[in-house]
């Protein structure tokens, strides 16, 4: 599964700039919440943005024409979250995605609700901390990916509801249809699933 492919359908349900005063993350960019990730570089050319408009906040929505940005947010996304989930050893690219996607909009909690739903619907006994590792990995790569898809979205739609209280509960629906969108559309080709179990051998390979 390329990052490439996986962002670009991610991405669709991130919008630009945003500040809602309701979102824990504050200011945001392209889904990058600046309270979580006030070092990201791209703050600087969305406050050289404000500075040249003369205003304190963008409009919720707005797009800034800067290639140099729209670099700083797909750098971001494929450190932050693709390496770091693992999702290139995915063997199922459906799956891949929609984990992708799901991580994006709730970190660790995506990957303690896909543990979980291994342990629960598959009979694993991983353990559920929210990180993406080996026995992660080769648990999700060892069972149907249409069955397991299913019940990850099940699962993402139970963990919006759950935290769906409060200043969060404006969110929901907008989380319940972003989880709507992903439908199962089968697995990736032979030479891409060669790859990853090529990837997955070195991974396993005694040191």
């Amino acid at each position: 599964m390329s990052f490439d492919r996986a962002h670009e359908i991610a991405m669709k349900h991130e919008g630009f700039y945003a500040n809602n005063p309701n979102d824990k993350g504050g200011e945001t960019y392209r889904g990058i919440a600046r309270n979580y990730h006030p070092g990201w570089e791209g703050w600087a050319l969305v406050d050289a943005e404000k500075r040249r408009l003369g205003v304190s906040s963008l409009k919720t929505n707005q797009r800034i024409n800067s290639p140099t940005l729209d670099s700083l947010v797909k750098a971001f996304y494929r450190v932050k979250f693709w390496r770091r989930g693992w999702f290139d050893k995915f063997a199922d690219s459906s799956l891949a995605i929609q984990a992708y996607d799901f991580y994006i909009n709730a970190g660790g909690n995506a990957v303690k609700v896909l543990q979980r739903v291994l342990n629960d619907s598959f009979g694993f006994s991983l353990a559920v901390d929210g990180a993406m590792g080996r026995n992660t990995v080769n648990a999700v790569n060892s069972v149907p990916g249409s069955e397991l898809f299913e019940a990850f979205k099940q699962g993402r739609i139970a963990y919006y509801k759950r935290i769906a209280k409060g200043s969060n509960a404006g969110f929901l629906p907008g989380w319940l249809k972003r989880a709507s969108m992903f439908n199962y559309a089968g697995g990736i080709s032979a030479v891409a699933l060669l790859a990853i179990f090529v990837g997955l051998w070195l991974l396993n390979k005694p040191s």
